[in-house]
């Protein structure tokens, strides 16, 4: 299997796993979605965000030559991430110091969008922002991953 193979086993494996989290979460919690749409939306989202941060950790991976510096280095980023993701507090809430980090934070912007579809059932006219930042995030890191998995290789 060649490295583009790998990566896109990675992303599906990691789009996956958010897809079968997220219909154990709506069985367990019995959230109802309002429609169709709101599903799809719903997986895009994570679909997206699924990539953009797989591709991240790509792009990290090829820097590493020892697995236990990579595990330690992701577990690192992956806590800052989520924690100032707003997943279990809000926003506003945080020191000065700490916001910053939020608001160029790309799982914040997916966690604002999932927030806005599932609990309050609004649409693309609200969850607009949060697309384009986790696209552009998304597209940049493809871009990284792929460059740094290259410079690897030669």
């Amino acid at each position: 299997m060649n490295n583009d193979e790998e990566d896109k086993t990675l992303r599906f494996r990691a789009f996956l796993a958010g897809f079968v989290i997220f219909l154990v979460d709506i069985l367990i919690t019995g959230i109802v979605l309002r429609s169709i749409q709101d599903f799809l939306l719903v997986v895009f989202v994570i679909f997206i965000a699924c990539v953009g941060v797989t591709s991240l950790v790509v792009s990290f991976a090829s820097r590493f030559s020892a697995q236990q510096e990579y595990a330690s280095v992701i577990a690192f980023l992956n806590l800052i991430l989520f924690m100032t993701s707003g997943a279990f507090y809000p926003v506003m809430g945080m020191p000065d110091w700490l916001r910053w980090i939020t608001i160029i934070n790309p799982e914040y912007y997916g966690m604002h969008a999932l927030r806005a579809i599932i609990l309050r059932g609004q649409g693309l006219n609200v969850i607009g922002t949060d697309l384009i930042a986790l696209c552009i995030f998304s597209g940049a890191m493809i871009i990284l991953g792929i460059v740094t998995y290259r410079r690897t290789l030669e």
